[in-house]
C-alpha cells in the first residue's frame, strides 16, 4: 500500500489439468488526507476559563497520545489549573481513510503575583492627594476586589470626607493579569494636640484623642499614647486599677504602659507642669464597666476638637449608678447637693456603680 494508485492481479484456478482463464482483481490504493488545519500554541492564563480545542477538517478525531490511544469525536477543553504544557492530537478521515495526526500545544502560563504596593495610605481631611502608585508591570487600577472596570490610570483619592475607601491594582505580564493587590486609603480628622494642667500632687486626668502612630496598642489593637512619650520630669508616677508607670523604673517592670482614649487615670507631678496628647479627637471606643464597685472612668470624647462638657446624667442615673466623684466634688442620681454635674475635658472621675 505503499504508492497510490491502482494495481491489478490476476488468478487463474485449475482443475482436472485444466488451468481457466484468468479473473482480474484491481486493487486501489487511496492517498490519505492531509492532517487537519490547527492552530498551535494555544495559550491561557492559569486559572482561566477554556474552550473547546478546534481544528479545520472533516469527521475529527481527538487523541490524547501521537500514536494509538483511544479515539474521541469530542474536542477536548483544556484545563488551566497546572502551569505547562499539555499536547493533544487530532486526525481527520476522509473517503474512510484517516489522516495523520496534527498535534495541538496548549500552554497554561503562571499568573504574576499582585504589584507591590504600599497600605494604608492616610490623608488628613482637605490635605492635597496625589496619585496612588504600585510597582509592576502594565498596572490596572480598580475600585472592586472582582469584576468591575480596569483603568490603567492610577486614582487620585478624595479627601473631602473623613473614612476609608479601598483600591486594588494588578499588574498584567505576558498577557497574564495578576491577583489584585489592596489599598486602603484612610482620611483622618487633622490631629490635635489636647494639653492638660497638672497640680502639684495627684491628678484625675482623661484624654479625648487617640494616636495616629500605633507605636503602643491595647489589645484590642487599638493605638494609644506611650507614656514613655508624652511624660516630661515632673510627672513621677501614672496609675489606674490595671497597673502602674514610674518614673525612672526600668521598662519591664511598668505594667502600665500606654493612656488609652476615655479612661481615667491618676498621675503624680512633683511640681505645676503640662502632659499634651497629640491625636485625633473622637468617641471611646471603651464603654463604662457595668460591674459592680468603683471604677477610675475619662471624658467620654468628642468628635471634634473643641470639646465641651457633658452632663452627667447623659450616662449615669439610679440603675447604674451610687455616686461618681473626683477632687472637685461629688455627683448622686436624683442628689439635691451634688457639687459637680458635668464631666469635662481632659478629667477623670472616680464612678460607683
Amino acid at each position: 500500500t505503499t504508492t497510490v494508485g491502482n494495481t491489478t492481479y490476476y488468478v487463474s484456478q485449475t482443475v482436472s489439468g485444466c488451468e481457466s482463464t484468468r479473473a482480474s482483481i484491481i486493487v486501489t490504493i487511496t492517498a490519505l488526507p492531509s492532517a487537519p488545519t490547527v492552530t498551535t500554541p494555544v495559550t491561557y492564563c492559569q486559572g482561566a476559563t477554556a474552550t473547546a480545542l478546534t481544528a479545520t477538517g472533516t469527521s475529527l478525531n481527538w487523541y490524547t497520545v501521537a500514536t494509538g490511544g483511544t479515539a474521541s469525536t469530542t474536542a477536548p477543553t483544556p484545563s488551566t489549573t497546572t502551569v505547562g504544557n499539555t499536547t493533544y492530537y487530532v486526525s481527520q478521515t476522509v473517503s474512510g481513510c484517516e489522516s495523520t495526526r496534527a498535534s495541538i500545544v496548549v500552554t497554561i502560563t503562571a499568573l504574576p503575583s499582585a504589584p507591590t504596593v504600599t497600605t494604608p495610605v492616610i490623608y488628613n481631611q482637605g490635605a492635597v492627594a496625589t496619585a496612588l502608585t504600585a510597582t509592576g508591570t502594565s498596572l490596572k487600577w480598580y475600585t472592586v476586589a472582582t469584576g468591575g472596570t480596569a483603568s490603567t490610570t492610577a486614582p487620585t483619592p478624595s479627601t473631602t470626607t473623613v473614612g476609608n475607601t479601598t483600591y486594588y491594582v494588578s499588574q498584567t505580564v505576558s498577557g497574564c493579569e495578576s491577583p489584585r493587590a489592596l489599598i486602603q486609603v484612610q482620611v483622618i480628622e487633622t490631629p490635635i494636640t489636647q494639653t492638660i494642667q497638672l497640680q502639684q500632687g495627684w491628678n484625675l486626668i482623661s484624654t479625648y484623642t487617640r494616636p495616629t502612630a500605633t507605636t503602643c496598642v491595647n489589645s484590642q489593637g487599638n493605638a494609644t499614647h506611650c507614656i514613655s512619650a508624652i511624660v516630661n520630669s515632673n510627672i513621677t508616677m501614672i496609675k489606674n486599677a490595671d497597673g502602674f508607670w514610674k518614673q525612672g523604673q526600668p521598662n519591664e517592670l511598668q505594667s502600665l504602659q500606654y493612656i488609652e482614649q476615655g479612661k481615667g487615670y491618676l498621675i503624680y507631678a512633683t511640681t505645676s507642669t503640662n502632659i499634651s496628647f497629640t491625636g485625633i479627637p473622637g468617641i471611646s471606643a471603651s464603654q463604662y464597666p457595668t460591674t459592680a464597685g468603683w471604677h477610675l472612668i475619662g471624658y467620654p470624647g468628642c468628635p471634634q476638637s473643641n470639646c465641651l462638657s457633658v452632663p452627667i446624667s447623659t450616662y449615669f442615673n439610679t440603675t447604674n449608678c451610687q455616686i461618681i466623684k473626683n477632687f472637685d466634688g461629688f455627683w448622686e442620681p436624683n442628689g439635691t447637693v451634688n457639687s459637680i454635674q458635668e464631666l469635662l475635658p481632659g478629667k477623670a472621675y472616680y464612678y460607683k456603680k
